[in-house]
């Protein structure tokens, strides 16, 4: 198992191992088609290994990162960093443990990470109508920035 980057009570927060596929797998099958959508903008009712591989088999310019309440695996988030020094968020919580911190924490981590490798900015997209997730970006202090084809873009400075 991966060193600890956070704790708190039962949730604890790790980095992304290469035999990370089953927790990867578990959290999916824990949402639901609507939560999909919202993270991916398209409809996937099943994702199969390979396409679940991209979250754990990544190179150097991605940070990775797994939630945990006690050994069950509850949420993630990944940041593609560019060569122009910002990074694009991604995050999922399985919907048995929504609304209890854990894609704060996941985030809070994620930040850490990159302020760490001198990351810029971090950027989100999301459905306009992605109110939970628009709710998160503010506590985080992410601002609004553009909607297009209803899809927001949301932005932080990091520096």
């Amino acid at each position: 198992m991966s060193h600890i980057v956070r704790q708190r009570e039962q949730l604890s927060i790790r980095h992304v191992a290469s035999g990370d596929l089953k927790h990867v797998r578990h959290i999916f099958e824990r949402t639901t088609s609507e939560d999909r959508y919202c993270r991916f903008f398209q409809f996937k009712d099943e994702l199969d290994d390979a396409a679940l591989l991209q979250f754990v088999d990544f190179g150097t310019g991605i940070v990775g990162l797994l939630a945990f309440d006690g050994a069950t695996p509850v949420g993630m988030a990944h940041a593609w960093v560019d060569e122009f020094g910002a990074a694009e968020l991604g995050v999922i919580v399985s919907g048995d443990v929504r609304r209890r911190g854990v894609g704060l924490m996941l985030i809070e981590s994620l930040l850490d990470e990159l302020r760490a490798r001198a990351v810029q900015e971090l950027f989100a997209y999301a459905l306009g109508e992605n109110a939970a997730f628009a709710a998160l970006a503010r506590r985080l202090g992410m601002t609004r920035q553009s909607v297009e084809d209803g899809v927001a873009t949301f932005r932080l400075a990091l520096a």
